[in-house]
């Protein structure tokens, strides 16, 4: 399972040649050793190649990459389709906890938000975020199934950048006026972005009767695992 990838738009627009070498080269470098060895190969693509105002995309809707990110995702995706057709492509936007040398796009929110620092959310982008878990569970799905090409996977409803922060505040209790919305025009970004991200799932329906996931189940998912944590540490302290 492939997630190697580098995320960050602005840095890739300044380097497309390390965007194009990490996001499509490295990616199809594991597909040509997986095809080899036949062993399944599972490439996490992006949601980023759309740029219309059609509300959610299927898999067959032509692309339009407007940054170099999203170009070497696309890339990869039509080579490694050539390169191994046993392959399976999953376009996503999933979010979780981060790691300890990178924040999570919830690590963002609510760290701010608990220093009550001001961060500012898109109001006008929209896209189909999905909880980690959510998604490992339906690519799980997938591969016993032994399904191949290229799937969405996704929450069932869209939402702008600027709702799911405030959806996040609420669960975790913190206070809503440090968010800030900003429409897309007026953020003065270096890299242009996509608008609108929504996948649809309709393909995965048909295959594994998923609709999309809920964006509160899934919130509700990444509360639960913050108290495990914190029940753990209280628990690893006390002994």
């Amino acid at each position: 399972v492939n997630t190697i990838a580098i995320t960050n738009i602005d840095k890739c627009e300044k380097n497309p040649a390390l965007s194009e070498y990490v996001n499509c080269h490295i990616a199809l470098m594991f597909s040509t050793i997986c095809k080899k060895n036949n062993i399944k190969y599972v490439h996490i693509s992006s949601d980023h190649f759309f740029s219309s105002n059609k509300k959610y995309y299927k898999e067959t809707d032509k692309t339009n990459s407007i940054n170099s990110y999203s170009k070497s995702k696309l890339l990869a995706e039509n080579k490694i389709i050539l390169n191994n057709k046993r392959a399976l492509i999953i376009r996503t936007n999933f979010y979780c906890w981060g790691t300890e040398y990178r924040q999570s796009i919830t690590d963002y929110i609510i760290e701010n938000l608990s220093n009550n620092q001001t961060i500012k959310l898109f109001s006008d982008v929209y896209y189909t975020p999905i909880f980690v878990e959510t998604l490992v569970d339906q690519i799980d799905i997938l591969i016993k199934k032994n399904k191949s090409g290229l799937f969405n996977i996704a929450s069932k409803k869209r939402i702008t950048k600027y709702n799911f922060g405030l959806k996040i505040a609420e669960k975790f209790d913190l206070n809503k006026k440090f968010i800030k919305a900003v429409p897309l025009d007026k953020a003065k970004l270096l890299t242009p972005r996509p608008i609108n991200m929504s996948l649809s799932n309709s393909k995965i329906k048909r295959i594994n009767n998923f609709i999309g996931s809920d964006i509160d189940e899934d919130i509700n998912k990444l509360f639960k695992q913050k108290k495990e944590f914190i029940n753990h540490e209280i628990f690893n302290q006390s002994i």
